[in-house]
């Protein structure tokens, strides 16, 4: 049971995610919204250091599978919504994540970084994958969930695939 009560929290997380704003309502009055959201580097510096602190202690980000290939399979995931993509940072995650970019972009998907040494990994496949958010993430339940016990993989539209 925490298996699936933590894929449901990781696909209400990951379903909000988009790429592009659209444009619900327009007037005279309507400004753009950036103007809350641009921030003074200086500000950001002086709050990020707790932030800093707290993501660091996410590294190294570890998992008991393993980069390598496996067949297709159907799961039964209806109530997932956003296609999601595991990865790490090794060579064959990073010749799929290349190799399946456009499709993943195409999808909207969003990944998850189940194993990373440094922060630094981490941002090598933030820049790899950019503008497709990636997020850092314990892998070791999904893939039980799932009876996957090697990555990068894709879960989309009732499908586990590479």
């Amino acid at each position: 049971m925490k298996g699936r009560q933590l894929l449901i929290l990781l696909l209400v997380m990951f379903s909000s995610s988009t790429y592009t704003m659209e444009i619900v309502y327009e007037s005279e009055h309507t400004f753009p919204a950036n103007r809350y959201t641009e921030i003074n580097e200086n500000k950001v510096e002086d709050v990020l250091p707790k932030q800093r602190e707290k993501r660091e202690k996410l590294f190294p980000i570890v998992t008991s599978m393993l980069p390598g290939k496996f067949t297709s399979k159907k799961v039964d995931i209806r109530y997932m919504t956003t296609p999601i993509f595991l990865i790490g940072h090794d060579p064959v995650s990073i010749q799929w994540l290349k190799d399946h970019y456009e499709t993943l972009l195409q999808l909207k998907a969003v990944g998850m970084v189940i194993s990373a040494r440094s922060e630094q990994d981490y941002y090598d496949l933030v820049d790899i994958a950019s503008p497709i958010p990636l997020f850092p993430g314990a892998g070791d339940d999904i893939g039980k969930l799932l009876a996957v016990s090697v990555y990068p993989f894709l879960i989309s539209n009732g499908i586990v695939e590479q």
